[in-house]
C-alpha cells in the first residue's frame, strides 16, 4: 500500500484519520488507485484456502464495497469538492472528540487479538467509543460540507457513513467479534441534516455556516445524538476492513 499510494497518506489511513480519509478520497486519482489496490487484494485474498480470518476479510470487504463499488461514480463526482474546506477550523473542532480517537486507535492496534480471543468486552467498549468520535465528527464537518460544497455532498457522506456502519454491525455480529452492538452507534443510523431551504443551486454556497451548525445540532439532538462536535466520515466503518485488509 506504501509503495503504491505513498507513506504518507498510507499512515493517515492505516491510523484512521479520518481528516486523512476524505482529504484523500476528494483527490479522485487516489480514489481511484485506492479502490484498486482493494480489488486486487480482495482477488488475491479469494484465492487462499478457507479459514475465519478469511471469512473475516470476505465480509469486511462489504464495508469498502461502500467506496470503491456502490458509491464509487458518486464519490468521485462529489467529494473533489472537499478540497474547499477549510479543515483548519475542522481540526480545531475536532480537538473535543480526541479523547475517543485514542479508542479507534486501539481497535485497529489490537483488533486480531480482540477477535480472536473470544472475550468481546473490550472490543465492544472500543467500538463504543469509537462511533462517538464518529458522530463527534459529524457535528463539524457536515456544516461545513453543506456550506462549501451542498446538501448532497454533505447527505451522501452521511448516508455512505450510515451504510457503512450497517454493513460493520452485521459483519461483527455474525462472525462474533462483538456479542451486542453498542448503543452509542445507533445514533449513526438516525443521522440526518434538516431538509435543504428552497433555494436555487446557485445561491447554496452562500448559505450561512453558523445557521446551518444550528440546524445540523438541532436535528441530531432530536435524534438523541450526543452534543455537537464535529465530522470525519464513514471510516470508522474502514476501521474493521481497513485493519483486516492491509494489517492482518
Amino acid at each position: 500500500m506504501e509503495s503504491q499510494l505513498g507513506p504518507n497518506k498510507s499512515l493517515g489511513l492505516l491510523q484512521l484519520n479520518f481528516n486523512d480519509f476524505l482529504i484523500a478520497f476528494s483527490n479522485q486519482t487516489f480514489h481511484e488507485q485506492f479502490c484498486k489496490l482493494y480489488h486486487t487484494f480482495q482477488y488475491c485474498y479469494q484465492q487462499c484456502n478457507y479459514n475465519f480470518l478469511l471469512e473475516l476479510l470476505t465480509r469486511s470487504s462489504e464495508i469498502i464495497d461502500h467506496f470503491c463499488v456502490y458509491n464509487y461514480q458518486a464519490i468521485q463526482n462529489k467529494f473533489p469538492c472537499l478540497n474547499k474546506i477549510n479543515y483548519k477550523n475542522s481540526k480545531q473542532c475536532l480537538k473535543g472528540c480526541t479523547s475517543k480517537h485514542k479508542a479507534v486507535t486501539s481497535i485497529m492496534q489490537n483488533f486480531k487479538h480482540l477477535a480472536m480471543n473470544g472475550d468481546s468486552t473490550i472490543a465492544e467498549k472500543y467500538l463504543s467509543d469509537g462511533c462517538e468520535y464518529v458522530t463527534c465528527s459529524l457535528h463539524c464537518d457536515i456544516p461545513e460540507i453543506v456550506h462549501y460544497c451542498d446538501y448532497e455532498t454533505a447527505n451522501l457522506v452521511i448516508n455512505i457513513t450510515r451504510k457503512s456502519f450497517n454493513s460493520m454491525e452485521k459483519v461483527a455480529l455474525d462472525t462474533g467479534a462483538i456479542s451486542k452492538w453498542p448503543r452509542t452507534c445507533l445514533d449513526l443510523k438516525t443521522y440526518s441534516i434538516p431538509t435543504p431551504p428552497t433555494t436555487s443551486s446557485t445561491n447554496l454556497s452562500s448559505i450561512n455556516l453558523n445557521i446551518v451548525k444550528t440546524k445540523v445540532q438541532e436535528t441530531s439532538l432530536g435524534n438523541h445524538s450526543p452534543p455537537p462536535y464535529s465530522l470525519y466520515i464513514s471510516f470508522l466503518t474502514v476501521l474493521i476492513s481497513t485493519i483486516l485488509l492491509f494489517k492482518i
